[in-house]
């Protein structure tokens, strides 16, 4: 009803506005701060664009859909597949690029004096990358004839797969798609972990190499709060495709969208971790808040 849709409505509002701001924030910090801005944060700076892009571009599809389906308005989707993938190419970059910063990550760990000397242009190219994988799910989806294919099954940088699949297996791609991200972005911090807690490590106790660790355990948070913000999704996806009859009609409405809340809040929770992790980056987003002068920042931290 009505009455129902308003309040998600203002919910999905508030949450998407605060995506755009918090995250536009972060990344005018992360280009104005030169001590923030080395190779390790092209990623981040990367990231955060993505996510502002959710907030910006994704948002006002779902808000447009959400009304439309609680008949607040008419206006409907003129180019449906134009709007499909509004609604999903960005998170799926931000899944995407989060496999990025993983894998680039256990390279800075276990090939430190490589990743100290690699050149900007990498970053380029895998950036590049990124938006090839999903510009390549766009074109798959733009050229299916119904939407019976929502989600490719692929991995990051080196495979892509399609699987066209029938009504009856609608989801089967999605749910792969997910274990196989899954494991291509937790595979690298395990190994990570792997290292540090059981391998031999060369003495590092320069400030640089304090500062990698630091960047790695904050990337490692990032990504496990946004793949626990995705997995509800999935499993309702997955329930409401097999098991349609163990959730009840009157309530998954509400269920999908809670889980809609969740895992779209991926892309806002990312610059509040970097500003309780990073002090640098909290004390120039707390003058940007709150309009803090330079002289009044806690010279206590201890700097990125």
């Amino acid at each position: 009803s009505v009455s129902q849709c308003i309040p998600w409505l203002v919910v999905f509002i508030i949450e998407y506005l605060a995506i755009i701001i918090l995250n536009l924030i972060t990344i005018i910090v992360l280009i104005k701060n030169q001590k923030l801005q080395r190779r390790s944060t092209y990623l981040i700076v990367h990231l955060a664009i993505v996510d502002l892009l959710v907030g910006a571009v994704s948002a006002p599809e779902k808000i447009k859909w959400m009304g439309s389906f609680c008949n607040l308005w008419s206006i409907g989707w003129k180019n449906p597949v134009l709007s499909l993938v509004f609604s999903f190419a960005f998170p799926l970059a931000s899944l995407v690029n989060l496999t990025a910063i993983s894998l680039e990550r256990a390279h800075a760990t276990f090939c430190p004096f490589k990743h100290r000397f690699m050149k900007k242009w990498v970053y380029a190219v895998i950036i590049i990358l990124i938006w090839l994988i999903v510009a390549a799910w766009i074109g798959i989806i733009m050229m299916s004839n119904d939407f019976l294919i929502h989600f490719m099954m692929f991995s990051a940088f080196f495979i892509l797969m399609s699987l066209t699949i029938v009504s009856y297996v609608e989801f089967l791609s999605f749910r792969l798609f997910f274990v196989l991200l899954l494991l291509l972005i937790s595979f690298p911090y395990i190994s990570i972990f792997v290292k540090v807690r059981f391998g031999h490590l060369l003495p590092n106790h320069s400030e640089a190499a304090a500062r990698e660790r630091k960047l790695t355990s904050t990337l490692f948070m990032v990504t496990l709060a946004s793949m626990l913000a995705w997995l509800p999704m999935v499993i309702e996806r997955n329930i409401n495709a097999y098991y349609p009859h163990l959730v009840n009609r009157m309530f998954s409405g509400h269920i999908f969208r809670a889980v809609l809340l969740l895992c779209l809040g991926n892309s806002l929770v990312n610059p509040i971790i970097y500003a309780m992790r990073l002090p640098e980056l909290r004390q120039d987003m707390m003058k940007i808040i709150f309009h803090r002068t330079s002289n009044r920042s806690n010279e206590g931290d201890t700097p990125l």
